[in-house]
Formats: structure tokens, sequence, C-alpha cells
């Protein structure tokens, strides 16, 4: 029954793909959700523990008892992708017909003299944004410090406005829209262009690895399928060796006892070349690890008290509605540093949280898919990455971390779609 769940899962995301190509919610959906079944098999059908995993402060029990119970979860929700995208997208997207000439549209965008300027114009303005956010936090925390993720947390270090808090939140998602930027003018040979965004996104970058945050790897990670595009195979190994040793740092770099700028290359001590292959499913296997975090809540069956379950839907940030007040006392965390996914915090709240999580995400998946479907721009590109984090992320982080963005976007194209229906009938 195992392996019929995961073939089947295996053949809707093929379908998915071949639809939708590469630039899509639904195949990026459905490849993480594949990507947990067979990482959550292998330890439970090789009986593996941490010491044979590495890079995991997740616990390993013995999964047999659930097993099940998680791949079938994990089947039906790349069957809620399948039968989302389906009525959507017709032709796939990396294989349509039209498909250079939307990139050939997009790149007569990029290449003028206008977008030229106003790609200038906030770049800078991002530049001196980030030069306030230095001078406003105690700069001896980013140099050094010993605790793992304290760059993540603007009251630690000295953010005292909710302007500055706000900002520090949001600055790592604009910095990751200026490597995708980077990428895309690179590979329509905007060179130039490329430089101003490969700039303006070093600050973000260089403060993520200082925190041995995952988001650095991200950086990294968008850049393969233009690249790919470009069919330059030196820069693709050249991007894949970059995008592992930023992972293996930041993966490494969390089980040191410094963190920080002057720290950042204290990982080669702990790197040996021999440790490669470890090192390779360390990282599939931390990157996949949504389903065991879904397995353990199965097991454990945590119980959450109202005021959590109702704060973890507010669409306020924390130091507004409260929950930072109330977070510390009634969360629940496999590790230290390892907190619940919100797929996990919405199945321990009950079905109707689960359904109020997942009906939004998959209508934005929806209204996505179907605009790349009608025209790949810039902006639709970088929705697509941000977006793309969310659907890879509910299966590691908590509802909290996601759940302003799904309301966002959710609004956003609700009322688009309103407003659409609305012209028609005018």
């Amino acid at each position: 029954m195992n392996l019929f769940f995961i073939a089947v899962s295996a053949y809707l995301f093929y379908r998915i793909y071949k639809k939708n190509g590469t630039l899509s919610v639904a195949t990026m959906h459905s490849f993480y959700c594949l990507g947990c079944m067979v990482v959550i098999y292998t330890v439970f059908l090789l009986d593996l523990n941490k010491n044979d995993l590495g890079f995991t402060a997740m616990p390993m029990p013995y999964f047999g008892d659930v097993i099940k119970e998680v791949l079938f979860i994990y089947m039906l929700l790349i069957i809620s992708a399948y039968y989302v995208s389906f009525p959507v997208i017709k032709k796939p997207l990396l294989n349509h017909n039209d498909f250079s000439l939307k990139l050939n549209i997009m790149s007569k965008v990029i290449g003028s003299v206008e977008f030229f300027y106003i790609s200038l114009l906030v770049s800078i303005l991002f530049g001196l944004s980030n030069l306030i956010h230095f001078l406003s936090i105690n700069e001896s925390f980013f140099y050094s410090n010993t605790y793992y993720l304290l760059l993540k947390e603007s009251d630690l270090l000295g953010l005292t406005s909710s302007v500055g808090k706000i900002y520090h939140i949001f600055f790592r998602y604009i910095g990751l829209c200026f490597a995708l930027m980077f990428f895309i003018s690179f590979f329509m040979k905007k060179y130039i262009l490329a430089i101003v965004f490969f700039i303006s996104s070093i600050y973000p970058f260089i403060f993520l690895l200082s925190g041995d945050s995952r988001w650095a790897p991200m950086y990294l990670a968008w850049g393969f399928i233009f690249i790919k595009l470009a069919k330059n195979p030196f820069l693709f190994i050249l991007n894949a060796i970059c995008f592992f040793m930023v992972l293996v740092k930041v993966l490494i770099g969390r089980e040191l006892d410094y963190h920080g700028f002057n720290h950042i290359f204290d990982f080669y001590d702990y790197f040996f070349v021999k440790d490669i292959p470890i090192y390779i499913f360390g990282i599939f296997v931390n990157i996949f690890e949504g389903a065991m975090n879904l397995a353990n809540t199965l097991l454990h069956e945590p119980r959450f008290d109202i005021k959590y379950k109702l704060l973890s839907y507010s669409p306020f940030f924390s130091f507004m509605d409260g929950f930072s007040l109330i977070r510390d006392d009634l969360k629940y965390k496999w590790a230290p540093n390892v907190p619940m996914s919100s797929l996990s915090e919405s199945i321990s709240f009950g079905y109707q949280y689960v359904i109020f999580l997942l009906l939004p995400y998959f209508y934005i998946m929806k209204n996505i898919d179907l605009r790349l479907k009608h025209e790949i721009n810039i902006v639709n590109v970088l929705v697509l990455v941000v977006f793309t984090y969310v659907a890879f992320g509910l299966h590691t982080y908590s509802i909290r971390t996601f759940w302003k963005i799904i309301v966002f976007f959710f609004l956003y194209y609700l009322i688009d779609n309103i407003r659409a229906r609305k012209n028609i009938y005018d």
C-alpha cells in the first residue's frame, strides 16, 4: 500500500509537470510533497536514525505506525494540486509554442532604458534602507553571537520601531527578488543590469549567511532554472557548487557555538571532502523532512490552547496582536530550533483549521499558474518564487510564518477576479 501511494503520487506529479512545466506552483508543490514521501519511506524502510542522516534535529522514532497516514496525506495534497491545475493549464509552460516569444517580450522590457533607470532607483532605495537597517541594529551581534538565528529576531537585534521590525521581516524577500532578477538579467544578457541586481542582493544574502539561515541558499536555488534555459553547463555546475557549499555552511553552522559575520568560514574546520556523499544525503533529508514533521505530529498528538490556534491565523504582526507574549509558552517544537510545520499545526488544531489553511492556498496556486499560462512577465515570476517558498515552508515552519503572505495573495487575487468579472458584465 505504501508503494502504491508513492507510485500514484509520482504519476500525478509527472502529469502536473507535463501540463504545467517548471514555472508553476502546482509543480513545485507536488515535487516537494513527493520528495517528502520518498524520504520518510526510505527512513522507515532502512530504519535510519539521526546518526545515519545528519543535518537534522528532528526526532526519529519508529514511523511504522503512521507511515500509511503520512503517505496518504501527501498523496491527497498532490491530488488536490492536480485537480486545481488540470482545468487551468492546457499546455506545458516551458514547452509552450509561445514561450520563446514571451521571453523575448520580457527581454525587451528588461532591456529598455526606462526599466534600467527604474531598477537603478529601486536598488539605490533598497541600499539606503539596508544601510539604515544595519545602523539601527546592534552591530556587535551581527559580527558575532552565540545564539542560533539571533539575526532573525528583531527585538534581540535592538530594533525598536515598528517600521524597522516590519522591514526586518520583509527585506529577505526583497533581497530574494533582487537575486532572482540578477539571474533573469544575466540570462537575458543584460549584464550591467545584472550587476546592479547582484550588488543589491549582497547585504541580505550576507546577513542570512551570517545567521546560518536556510534562506541564504534559496538566493542561489532559483538560478538553476534560468541557467538551464541558457544551456550553459559550466554556469550550471558553478551554481550547483556554490549552492551546495552555502547549504552545507548553514547546516554545519547551526551546530557551532558561534554565529555571525566573523564566523562565516568557521565551518571549514568541520568540512571534509570524503564526507561529501554523506552531506548530499543529509541535505536531501533536511530539505524534505516535512513528512517526518507530520509523522511526529501524528505519533505525539500535541494539543494547543484556543488562543494560540486563533492567533496563529491572525494577519497582524506578533507585536501588534500579542502573539509574541504567548508564543513561547504555548507553542510546540520537536527540538529547540525545529518548529511544528503549518500542516502539522493545522491537523493538530482540527479539520476546520486544515480547510481554512488549504483552501486559500490552493486558490492562490490556481491563480498564479493561470497568470503564468497567459503571460510570463517579471511580476508573475517573482510572485511564483515568493509563493514557492510558502509551498515548501508549509511543511517545515509554523502557520504564523506564512499566514500574512497567504492572506495578502488571497485577497489580491480575489479582488482582481471580482474586478475582472465586473468589467465583463459592464
